[in-house]
């Protein structure tokens, strides 16, 4: 999402900036833990101890963190104190101070670019030098049903949300006719309303819903007296309700519901005037049920494939890197001729791919993670993934720039290769160690 002022911009860049060292030094400190887990078991039993403390009031290494053991001292204090810096600029950003400058080596700002240029590069857009790729078109009639069922075919990662939303509903309009409310389908739309991506946000829905509906109600009680005096009045507060709905519920969804829940009942009574106690009571207990069942559904019908959409959005981007990285090598060669033509639409596909691939794996594990009762994730070949891939993606960007920034591959190209070697030596022995 573009920032909508400068200020916000700058902001924004140094928060990416503060991210991307952050992954860079837990990509570092599971490397030095892996080096360590194969040394000696002398340097296994020390690296498990508590550090010692200095005279000088500083953290010392373990005895056992050696280079025998895989990672110096140096290598270890080093990780220390970067993750004591990383924690102080986080207590210092949740305390509301301004955001710190932090400065990046060759590989994060690398990475950086890569992050950056993610969100300029997307598939069926623009393609490199003004170059409009085939976009998709959408899908219509027939079409637009298959693609539907298609996305909630058996062994989807949809599926189990399609199910959530439809046995929640049902259930939410019929526990709501079953205690006797004149208003069944306000318990079904507060029941859909709250499914989101995972579980953890469709509680945190449920319970922005329920507040917003319980003030709203508050505030419509108290608004009684003006609703009462004619229709003009009525259809002023419900314009007055419908702005603040649409200023807010972008922004902050339970104050958004604030200013729906008396609309709705303003709406209501139009159409068929009612005493106020039983439409606030009527509201409230939908409300209450469709929230309830909602929530019940989340936990009874878990998506457990989310993970595997994981592996699957993990092997693209790796094909996808691996695509761009040898596009890159192509072009770094001293015989290299200038990028233009067709170079000039295979390099924009690769960048293409391989940003929709990163863009995608990204949204899987903000999914999965988000899921109850999930395996644990593959958290390191993640991260390994999308350094690499935002790597290789600033590559791919410099080079559709111009000609002048061939030359500029060499490095990269170079950089890029020993971090994929690494990567999937790291990848294999993670993916053979993962459970089925």
């Amino acid at each position: 999402m573009p920032a909508r002022t400068p200020e916000k911009a700058e902001n924004r860049a140094a928060l990416e900036r503060l991210l991307v060292r952050a992954e860079s030094a837990l990509g570092t400190e599971s490397a030095l833990g892996a080096a360590s887990a194969l040394g000696t078991e002398s340097a296994l039993g020390a690296e498990s101890a508590p550090a010692a403390t200095t005279v000088g009031g500083g953290t010392a290494a373990p005895a056992g963190v050696t280079a025998g053991g895989g990672a110096t001292a140096a290598e270890w204090l080093g990780r220390v104190a970067e993750g004591q810096r990383l924690g102080g600029w986080a207590r210092a950003l949740r305390s509301g101070r301004s955001m710190p400058q932090v400065t990046l080596s060759a590989a994060e700002a690398e990475e950086w670019a890569g992050v950056a240029a993610e969100g300029t590069a997307v598939v069926g857009d623009e393609g490199a030098a003004g170059l409009r790729l085939p976009a998709q078109r959408a899908s219509r009639g027939l079409g637009a049903v298959r693609a539907v069922l298609a996305q909630l075919a058996p062994g989807s990662p949809l599926l189990p949300i399609g199910a959530r939303v439809a046995v929640g509903c049902v259930l939410a309009g019929w526990a709501s006719m079953g205690v006797g409310v004149g208003h069944p389908y306000w318990a079904v739309v507060t029941a859909a309303s709250i499914y989101q991506a995972n579980t953890t946000l469709s509680w945190q829905r449920a319970l922005q819903r329920t507040l917003g509906n319980l003030l709203g109600l508050l505030l419509f009680t108290v608004l009684l007296p003006l609703i009462h005096t004619g229709q003009l009045a009525m259809i002023g507060l419900a314009l007055a309700f419908q702005l603040g709905a649409e200023a807010c519920i972008t922004r902050n969804y339970w104050l958004g519901s604030v200013c729906v829940t008396p609309m709705a009942l303003l709406l209501t009574e139009f159409g068929n005037p009612l005493p106020a106690h039983t439409l606030i009571a009527d509201r409230w207990i939908d409300t209450v049920v469709g929230a309830a069942v909602g929530v019940a559904c989340c936990m009874l019908v878990p998506n457990r494939r989310a993970a595997d959409r994981i592996e699957c959005a993990l092997e693209r981007v790796v094909a996808a890197e691996s695509a761009g990285r040898a596009l890159l090598a192509r072009a770094s060669e001293p015989s290299s001729r200038a990028v233009e033509g067709d170079d000039v639409r295979t390099l924009g596909r690769a960048r293409g791919r391989l940003a929709g691939g990163l863009v995608e794996l990204r949204e899987a594990v903000e999914v999965a993670s988000g899921e109850w009762w999930q395996r644990a994730l593959p958290e390191e070949r993640i991260t390994r993934a999308e350094q690499q891939g935002h790597r290789t993606l600033a590559g791919l960007v410099r080079a559709l720039s111009g000609p002048a920034s061939v030359s500029a591959q060499a490095s990269t190209a170079m950089s890029t290769a020993t971090s994929s070697a690494a990567f999937a030596v790291t990848s294999g022995s993670v993916h053979a160690s993962a459970p089925t």
